[in-house]
C-alpha cells in the first residue's frame, strides 16, 4: 500500500495535535469538568443511583473525544485545505461534552440491571461515541 505525502502528512499532523491537545486538556480542564459530571449527576439522580463500582475520572471528561474531533478537523485544515466555520466546530465541541456526559449517565444507569450489564454498555457507548464522533467530523468537514 502507497500512501500520498497529504496523507502522511495528515498522520503526522494529527498524532501531533491530537497528543498535545490531549495532554493539555487532560492537565487543565478534564478534572475540573469530570467534577462538574460528577456534581451534576448526584444532584439530578440522589441515591437512585449506585456510584460505588465506579470511578470518576478526568480520562471519562470527554476531552478524549474533543480531542480526536480537533485533531483531525485542525489536521484536515491543513494537509487537505479544508474551511471549517468556526462556529459549527464550537457547537460539535458542546454536543460531544453533552453526548459525553449522557453516556455516562447511560453507564451508571446500566448498573440498575447489573454490573455486568453496565460493564457491556461502557464499551458499547465508547464505540457510539465513535460514531457521534465520526458524524460531527463528516458535517464539520462539509461545512
Amino acid at each position: 500500500m502507497h500512501l500520498d505525502k497529504k496523507t502522511i502528512n495528515f498522520i503526522i499532523y494529527f498524532t501531533i495535535i491530537y497528543t498535545l491537545l490531549s495532554f493539555i486538556f487532560l492537565k487543565t480542564i478534564a478534572t475540573p469538568l469530570i467534577n462538574l459530571w460528577e456534581y451534576l449527576i448526584r444532584s439530578i439522580f440522589g441515591d437512585f443511583l449506585n456510584y460505588e463500582p465506579f470511578i470518576f475520572v478526568p480520562i471519562c471528561s470527554g476531552v478524549i473525544s474533543i480531542s480526536v474531533y480537533l485533531g483531525i478537523i485542525i489536521s484536515s485544515k491543513i494537509t487537505l485545505n479544508k474551511n471549517s466555520k468556526i462556529k459549527w466546530i464550537l457547537l460539535s465541541v458542546l454536543l460531544l461534552w453533552i453526548a459525553n456526559f449522557l453516556r455516562i449517565v447511560l453507564v451508571l444507569l446500566a448498573e440498575k440491571i447489573s454490573l455486568s450489564v453496565s460493564k457491556i454498555a461502557h464499551i458499547l457507548f465508547w464505540f457510539a461515541m465513535g460514531l457521534v464522533i465520526l458524524y460531527l467530523i463528516l458535517k464539520t468537514l462539509k461545512k
